[in-house]
C-alpha cells in the first residue's frame, strides 16, 4: 500500500474541509468533492477529486455537489472552476461540460500534464478543464 495517498486524504480533510463536500444516501457515502482555492489565483477553485458511488450515478449528483460547493461561504469570490481530467475519463469530462452549460459559462480544455510528467510512464496525460467566468451561486 502506498502510504502517501491515505496521508494526502487526511491532509485534505484537515486543511480543505471548507472547500469540500460529501453526499450521503441511507447513511452511507454517495459522493464527494475535494477542492481548494488556487494559491496563485484565489478566484479559481481547483477540484482535486470528485466521486459518485456507482449506484448513485446518472442522477446528477456530481453536478449538485459542485454547485453546492460553489455556493459555500469559502467559495465566495470564485469565478473559475478548474480540474484535470484524463482523456479516458469521459464521465468527468461530460460532468464539467454539463456544469459549464448549466452555469452558462465557457469551458476551455487545454493540456495540463503530459504522460511523461508521471513516474512509470503508464499514466495518461491530464487536460485542464477551466470553467468561467462563472456567476455567483447562491
Amino acid at each position: 500500500m502506498e502510504l502517501n495517498s491515505p496521508y494526502s486524504y487526511l491532509l485534505s480533510a484537515a486543511y480543505f474541509a471548507e472547500t469540500s463536500v460529501i453526499a450521503e444516501q441511507d447513511g452511507r457515502l454517495a459522493g464527494f468533492v475535494w477542492a481548494f482555492r488556487s494559491p496563485p489565483e484565489p478566484q479559481a477553485l481547483f477540484v482535486w477529486q470528485i466521486g459518485v458511488a456507482s449506484d448513485a450515478r446518472g442522477e446528477g449528483l456530481g453536478k449538485q455537489l459542485l454547485k453546492r460547493l460553489l455556493a459555500r461561504p469559502a467559495c465566495r469570490g470564485v469565478r473559475y472552476l478548474e480540474a484535470t481530467v484524463t482523456p479516458s475519463n469521459t464521465a468527468s469530462a461530460a460532468l464539467f461540460r454539463a456544469l459549464a452549460r448549466e452555469l452558462d459559462a465557457p469551458c476551455a480544455v487545454t493540456p495540463a500534464f503530459p504522460s511523461e510528467s508521471f513516474p512509470g510512464g503508464a499514466h495518461e496525460p491530464e487536460d485542464l478543464f477551466r470553467i468561467g467566468p462563472i456567476p455567483p451561486i447562491n
